[in-house]
């Protein structure tokens, strides 16, 4: 048995991870934000597809670095939607202002920060910084 029996291990660990870091930099940013993340994964297959990796591993990365992408989005959704609950402190119409900008947000809608203005008692519009 020889000493090391995954000669390749170490070259193939720096392209993938070189490629995790790719993949997270152009898609895990705010640019990026208002679309699904899986949505990349012919993009991100035809920018790493010449890597020297066998495209079993190159497909699996991808699929698991873009789902790690909307893993952190849930969780940042859930830390955003506590501090929604302690800011509006038992008021309703906030709360649902504030928790329909976050879903508008996240489902790829476009607002342009009205919708709190015309839909609920609260008024709030981020564009103006009115509270």
């Amino acid at each position: 048995m020889s000493a090391d029996p995954y000669p390749d291990l170490p070259r193939i660990a720096k392209v993938i991870g070189g490629m995790r870091a790719d993949i997270w930099q152009r898609f895990g940013g705010l640019k990026a934000l208002r679309q699904d993340p899986i949505r990349y994964k012919s993009q991100c297959s035809a920018l790493h597809k010449d890597l020297n990796v066998d495209g079993t591993i190159r497909n699996q990365t991808t699929i698991d670095t873009l789902n790690d992408i909307k893993a952190f989005r849930e969780a940042a959704k859930k830390k955003v939607r506590q501090a929604i609950y302690r800011r509006a402190a038992g008021d309703d119409a906030e709360v649902a202002c504030l928790n329909g900008l976050l879903n508008s947000l996240s489902s790829g809608l476009s607002w342009d920060g009205r919708y709190c203005q015309s839909s609920t008692k609260c008024g709030y519009n981020p564009l103006l910084r009115n509270k």
